[in-house]
């Protein structure tokens, strides 16, 4: 690789003397400060969330005596953010300023180290050009105003690269030492900063590979003030490879003594070493889908077109789509990206690239890319690139308009003296102001005064908290509406009255004041609330409200009292009781819905007394097949927050997908715990009902316009017609791994090519298949399209079909694998063949089925009651205990079940504590072993151990009562008949509830 010739070297920095190279500096990091705290305080808008969290730590520090190294709260968060927080805060005291200034502090220092690092791998003129280049990009300038602790990351890798580079080019182990340091303190930062050790590896390895090709090492330089020679530092006795040796190890050490205290926080407490980088990450399915390389390929391409094409969506961190680069600054890159490529040998290139695509890593991995604030990290190796590439047009100008005559009338003087060289070449220097100027003119005329920014930011929350301050103090309680439950934002801002607030989620929920409760202070911000909240309340008790940039309201606030809005005659329904927590009262549902909209009813419960756990409301959409097609379960009110007696009034809408089938359907409604378990309902006559509440019948149409295909649930697609009736068009098939007695979950999507004749109109049926090796039917299923919910005499030409199935893999299969098929069944059941085949089953997968773990030891059973029900299933006996127990006290019943023969049908087990006259004082309903051993799975001849846990309740009178124990379809709620046509088992042990004990 031949060095840049000395005389070059030596121009590039005698045209630019040191006192305007350190003056050109000063104004640079000016600006970039000035451009990064103007109107700080108000600039952004509001206070969101993430950075009165910040601030809350901040003061959390101030407060205590430890020095926590990562914060567990709020997700997980990497404390040295929060350290300078606080110092700010204990300079200027708790307030917005002080959470912001210490980004955009964070946010100058890397323009000024950017220089310094420019200059080191490049020349003067490119560390100058490229910290201009960042002090007046958009991307930094939004992120760094923040205050927000990932503005550390670019500073800290900026710091450490230029001292690591410093060091190895000196020899200097006191420099090694410190750039270690430097790279073990930013993991203290950011989950992103992670990914500079990565980088780090690569740049090691790089220089280990030119080592071994015959390459010079690592310290010498190839442009710019490199020329400088080597400096021993006293080691002229060592060879080359055992300095090196020597000052990576110094490096590796500091680094290692750094990051110790981390590293044993992560050990002790594992999962917050992921935290919240799990929840966005390419392989969490939940979030990512079942293709995690499909989505790498998507977030890859999104994030590298950031720079040119569309930048981050999310008005919190952009204005929305707006790319890193302007067009001409773009071009400055590509063509700076470019050269690094081609150029790739040289160090400076080769670091400059390994840290671009290292730290975009956290963009490449995460499912909502583009995203400015994981991959901040690269912003000072993209500025690099920009510069180059400015370089590079100014050097080509300079060389091409040298050789144009002279502008001088005479002609005379050298070549290109008074040429346009002399005065449009360097005036491409000054492009960073004209850049940087359009970014601020941006930022603060454009984003900052916008609705969406004002939103986006939660300056609602924050106009919330003034009226707080204002109106709380003249009531006795006061409710906000909070997306995230206890406020941060309202908590940083309106601190000494935090203690006396209840929270809900007013998106969802409404909780009245409880009973004798005098009038109450409501506060509603708009991100936090269904805006439908505004127009039912009663205007005569608006008492404040904030309007929006957009006109609209940004927060309202209302004086409520407990009976200020109660069922009317249409909405009450015969009380449902949940397991003695609250009790339905009201229900407005709406009659019909249209495919492809939301839909929003409303429900009134009457809280009874405060669970001892969390639990959450569901409501779920479901045909008269069973299938769910809609659905929320969420934490609307905390449990922390109720009060008995309260009314607590639910309207959450939720979207009905335009594929639905069109039929008849219910909602299922009720209360279940964190783990998704429900809660047991009983009637008004204290009879147990199952575990939700169902609504009246609810008609689904059509929807305006037909299902967009890239909506519908396809993971594998076909164009496979059936009788000139039906055409697949694709399948999902989960999971296709499974245990002999478990079920397979196919969709199928169906187009209407024509309405099936006459004859087989009402005898359509889908048929699912699963075949061995033999092609011997191991599992066959036969049911109509749909479950029969959207009946076929209403199909019409082009309509989009989901048809959901279901194929039970019967208990006992032998390991192996399965084909499946599936095929459709007409009148006589006779198979509509495959058009233009002879076939009529069209292969759609394989399912590998695995044998199931089963106990082989004799179960002893304490208590045998042998009770044999109709389809084969018998109670051998059981085990209780205590036998006596007290309100709000547990008591542990195990069931011992057998079958003769396989069952085809998933059972829900019920067990009752009965008093006198049947009234359910305990109770616990559920599929078999904790859901871990369906009716479905049981193996002729195996014991099924069955355990559930069973909590008097509070109010449960003392004596003596039964328990009753059997087995119902939770889907129609009708209960298994014993053979001698009982549809319960009363067992033999009597239990006692012993009376409540009342303390003086």
């Amino acid at each position: 690789m031949p060095p840049t010739a000395p005389n070059q070297k030596q121009a590039c920095v005698a045209d630019l003397p040191t006192p305007l190279y350190f003056g050109l500096i000063v104004a640079i990091g000016t600006l970039a400060l000035l451009v990064r705290t103007i109107d700080l305080g108000s600039i952004p808008p509001g206070l969101h969330f993430d950075q009165a969290a910040n601030g809350l730590l901040g003061l959390e520090i101030l407060s205590s005596h430890a020095h926590p190294v990562f914060f567990s709260s709020y997700t997980g968060r990497e404390a040295l953010f929060f350290y300078l927080i606080a110092g700010l805060e204990a300079i200027l005291g708790p307030n917005v300023i002080a959470i912001r200034l210490a980004g955009a502090l964070a946010g100058t220092a890397t323009t000024v180290a950017v220089i310094f690092l420019g200059t080191a791998l490049y020349n003067r003129r490119i560390g100058l050009a490229a910290g201009a280049i960042l002090a007046g990009l958009y991307w930094d300038i939004h992120v760094s105003r923040l205050g927000e602790r990932t503005s550390l990351v670019p500073l800290l890798d900026t710091l450490a690269l230029l001292v690591l580079w410093e060091a190895f080019c000196r020899r200097s182990l006191a420099l090694a030492c410190l750039g270690g340091g430097l790279v073990a303190l930013q993991l203290y930062t950011y989950p992103s900063s992670r990914f500079f050790l990565l980088v780090l590896g690569l740049i090691g390895l790089s220089e280990l590979g030119g080592r071994v090709l015959g390459k010079p090492p690592l310290p010498v330089q190839e442009e710019g003030p490199e020329s400088r020679k080597t400096q021993d530092h006293g080691w002229p006795a060592l060879n080359e490879l055992t300095r090196l040796v020597l000052l990576s190890a110094g490096a590796g050490l500091v680094g290692i003594i750094v990051v110790v205290p981390l590293a044993l926080h992560f050990y002790h407490y594992p999962a917050d070493f992921l935290g919240r980088a799990d929840e966005v990450a390419i392989w969490n399915p939940t979030v990512a889908g079942t293709s995690p390389l499909s989505t790498l390929a998507t977030s890859t391409r999104n994030t590298l077109a950031m720079f040119i094409l569309v930048g981050d969506r999310d008005w919190k961190y952009n204005l929305a789509g707006r790319p890193v680069f302007d067009p001409v600054s773009a071009a400055f890159f590509l063509l700076g990206f470019a050269r690094a490529v081609w150029r790739g040998r040289r160090r400076a290139e080769r670091i400059c690239l390994i840290w671009w695509l290292g730290m975009l890593g956290p963009g490449f991995l995460s499912v909502d890319s583009p995203q400015f604030m994981r991959t901040l990290g690269a912003a000072p190796a993209t500025v690099l690139f920009a510069a180059n590439g400015l370089s590079a047009v100014i050097g080509w100008l300079r060389r091409t308009l040298t050789s144009l005559p002279p502008l001088s009338r005479t002609g005379r003087g050298a070549r290109g003296e008074g040429s346009p060289a002399t005065y449009l070449a360097p005036l491409l220097w000054l492009w960073p102001i004209f850049a940087g100027a359009w970014a601020a003119y941006q930022y603060f005329a454009l984003w900052a005064p916008s609705a969406a920014a004002y939103l986006a930011l939660e300056g609602d929350v924050t106009a919330a908290a003034g009226i707080i301050r204002a109106q709380s103090p003249q009531y006795a309680s006061t409710y906000v509406a909070s997306r995230y439950g206890p406020e941060p934002t309202i908590a940083f801002l309106d601190g000494d009255l935090f203690g006396r607030l209840h929270w809900f989620d007013g998106r969802s929920a409404l909780p009245l004041p409880p009973p004798g409760a005098g009038p109450t202070l409501y506060v509603l911000p708009r991100t936090a609330t269904d805006t439908a909240w505004y127009d039912r309340l009663p205007a005569i008790d608006r008492v404040g409200e904030v309007t929006a940039p957009d006109h609209g309201p940004a927060v309202e606030a209302f004086i409520l009292r407990p009976d200020s809005l109660k069922p009317d005659n249409q909405s009450a329904i015969p009380t449902v009781d949940v397991a003695g927590v609250a009790r339905l009262i009201g229900a407005d549902v709406p009659p019909a819905i249209q495919a492809g909209l939301p839909a929003a009813p409303t429900f009134y419960w009457q809280i009874e007394q405060p669970p001892s756990e969390p639990v959450k409301f569901f409501v779920h959409l479901v045909d008269t097949a069973g299938q769910t097609w809609a659905q929320y379960d969420e934490d609307v009110y905390p449990t922390t927050e109720w009060r008995r007696g309260q009314l607590l009034i639910i309207h959450r809408s939720f979207p009905v997908p335009s594929y639905a089938p069109l039929g008849t359907y219910r909602l299922q409604v009720g209360i279940e715990r964190s783990n998704g378990t429900a809660l047991p309902v009983q009637n008004p006559a204290s009879q147990a009902a199952g575990t939700y509440w169902q609504s009246r019948t609810i008609q689904v149409a059509r929807p305006s316009e037909p299902p967009d295909p890239a909506t519908l649930p396809i993971a594998q697609h076909f164009d496979i017609p059936f009788g000139g009736t039906l055409r697949l068009l694709g399948t999902t098939v989960a999971p296709t791994s499974l245990l002999d007695g478990d079920s397979v979950a196919v969709s199928l999507v169906w187009q209407v090519i024509k309405p099936p004749d006459g004859d087989i109109n009402g005898d359509l049926n889908t048929v699912l298949q699963a075949a061995n090796s033999a092609d011997q039917p191991l599992a066959r299923s036969v049911r109509p399209p749909t479950g029969g919910v959207w009946s076929p005499r209403y199909w019409q030409p082009g309509d989009v079909i989901v048809d959901r199935q279901t194929l039970l893999i019967p208990a006992g299969t032998s390991p192996g694998a399965l084909s499946l098929s599936v095929g459709l069944e007409g009148a006589g059941r006779q198979m509509l063949p495959i058009d233009g085949q002879m076939a009529t089953l069209a292969p759609i997968g394989t399912l590998t089925v695995q044998a199931r773990p089963r106990a082989t030891t004799p179960v002893t059973i304490p208590h045998q009651q042998d009770v044999a029900f109709v389809n084969g299933i018998h109670l051998l006996g059981y085990d209780v205990s205590p036998t006596s127990a007290g309100p709000g006290q547990p008591i542990q019943l195990t069931l011992y079940w057998q079958t003769t023969r396989p069952v085809s049908q998933s059972f829900t087990v019920f067990s009752h504590l009965l008093a006198p006259k049947s009234q359910i004082v305990a109770q616990h309903d559920g599929i078999p072993d904790q859901t871990a051993r369906p009716t479905t799975t049981w193996a002729p001849g195996e014991t099924i151990v069955d355990r559930h846990t069973l909590v008097v309740q509070p109010n449960a009178p003392a004596g003596a009562v039964q328990l009753e124990v059997g087995l119902y379809d939770a889907a129609t709620g009708q209960r298994l008949k014993t053979t001698d046509g009982q549809d319960r088992v009363l067992l033999d042990t009597t239990i006692t509830i012993e009376r409540r004990t009342v303390t003086p």
